[in-house]
């Protein structure tokens, strides 16, 4: 991890935008493994959230959808909805929110489309999950269980109505 705390001080230390562009280059063909890069690259974007330094964020995402694995999505949802909104341009940070889950599972590094769904934090589709059973729970929400259809996983889908628009919790069962 020493190589990875170097990398991160030098990132500190720049000024221009070609130093950060060489110094990306050189963070592509460090000796530091898919891993270790995809954690560097999530401190990075959590130091650097505050800033409107896109070239650094941009290169950092593409790092993301090189190296990460479906199991980094929600700390890079989280660390995504930090990022500034920068006026003028598109918003960036849907890349991280629904881009990135997307490519990986295209990428195959899960093997069932359902987890990627749950982390969407929507409802459900009848195509890809058969409903077992609706309750009503006496805090006004209803709890949908379901089944994926691929790979059988039963998961509990609680919907909330006491927002502007219904919000989705997921839960593996």
């Amino acid at each position: 991890m020493e190589e990875s705390e170097s990398l991160l001080n030098q990132l500190y230390s720049l000024k221009t935008i070609k130093g950060i562009n060489t110094f990306f280059v050189e963070l592509a063909t460090s000796q530091l493994n898919s891993n270790q890069r995809v954690k560097l690259v999530l401190k990075i974007l959590e130091r650097f959230a505050s800033t409107d330094f896109y070239t650094i964020v941009y290169r950092c995402y593409k790092i993301l959808e090189e190296h990460a694995s479906f199991d980094d999505i929600e700390q890079v949802k989280l660390i995504a909805g930090q990022l500034p909104d920068l006026q003028g341009l598109r918003d960036y940070r849907d890349d991280f929110k629904i881009k990135l889950p997307i490519l990986l599972a295209k990428k195959g590094q899960i093997q069932c489309l359902c987890r990627s769904k749950a982390s969407f934090r929507t409802s459900y589709s009848e195509e890809d999950f058969r409903l077992v059973k609706q309750v009503s729970n006496e805090d006004y929400t209803l709890t949908f269980i379901v089944i994926c259809v691929r790979c059988y996983k039963e998961w509990a889908i609680t919907e909330d109505i006491s927002y502007h628009f219904p919000t989705y919790h997921w839960s593996e069962i």
